[in-house]
Order: structure tokens, then sequence, then C-alpha cells
């Protein structure tokens, strides 16, 4: 299984998705935007602590990270993350 290839573009799709620039999400987690370029451009793999902090920042799972899933799939879960902060804010 190609790991490396599956994690960089979820990485790069959801830090779209959310808006998110490279030099933000480095910031977050400590790291360089250079670092979080290379990993984005499937030119590094992260180490198990970074892939757990990327996981945590965007409220996934490690393994959601590192598996195949459809467009659709990767936008239905991010939606849902999003309707669960909404419908938290509003209770």
């Amino acid at each position: 299984m190609d790991y490396q290839k599956k994690f960089s573009t979820k990485l790069r799709i959801i830090r779209k998705e959310k808006k998110i620039t490279i030099q933000e999400l480095a910031d977050t987690l400590g790291l360089t935007n250079q670092a979080v370029s290379l990993l984005e451009l499937g030119k590094r793999f992260p180490s198990f602590e970074v892939l757990c902090a990327i996981a945590d920042y965007f409220k996934v799972t490690p393994s959601y990270m590192l598996r195949y899933d459809t467009l659709v799939d990767t936008i239905k879960n991010l939606m849902f993350f999003d309707f669960c902060k909404s419908y938290k804010e509003h209770r």
C-alpha cells in the first residue's frame, strides 16, 4: 500500500477544505512551512507524533489519514466534523 501518497493527498485536501495555509498548519504543529510542503508533496512521511498531531488538529483518526477514501468520503467526513462543531456551539 502506498500510505505516503494517501497521506499527502488527504493532508492537502483537508488543509485546503478548511482554508488553512501551509504556514498556519506549520506554526500549529511546530514545523517549518517547508516540512509541511514536503509532507503534502509526498516527499516526506510524518513521524508517528506528527501524524497524530495532524489527525488531532483536523479531528480525524491517524488511520483516516492513511487509508484510501474517495473524495466524496473525505468531504463527507469533513462535513460531519463541521456539523458536530456547529452543533456543540449552538447547544
